[in-house]
């Protein structure tokens, strides 16, 4: 199933997309380090500092290198496992282009940011 999702995202014009929302949770963790489909979606809004919200799994987003020199937040323990990276405890934390959100209670809050900008 996911797969038919991913190679929906990759025949739309990615150009036109100005957030990304990236869903916490195994699963998604699994995608985001496995699939290099997605890993280069994530790296090019990261070259184009389009927006991207995680949804409370900032690790697998660390894993793909895009969150050195970051504010972020997530689950507490994640800190001890990111180096280069300013982990912050609170519910919603943007640096830049990198909204990332503590846990699934502030998914609300910090997905409706990028309609602010």
């Amino acid at each position: 199933r996911a797969n038919n999702v991913i190679n929906r995202i990759l025949a739309d014009k990615l150009e036109e997309y100005d957030v990304l929302v990236l869903p916490g949770g195994s699963p998604v963790e699994d995608i985001i380090r496995k699939d290099n489909r997605i890993r280069d979606i994530i790296l090019e809004f990261t070259k184009k500092e389009k927006y991207f919200v995680d949804l409370f799994d900032v690790l697998a987003l660390y894993e793909v290198g895009v969150l050195e020199g970051k504010k972020v937040t997530g689950y507490r323990g994640y800190e001890d496992k990111m180096k280069n990276v300013q982990f912050v405890v609170g519910k919603t934390i943007i640096d830049g282009h990198v909204i990332t959100g503590e846990s699934l209670g502030t998914t609300y809050e910090h997905t409706s940011l990028p309609l602010r900008f």
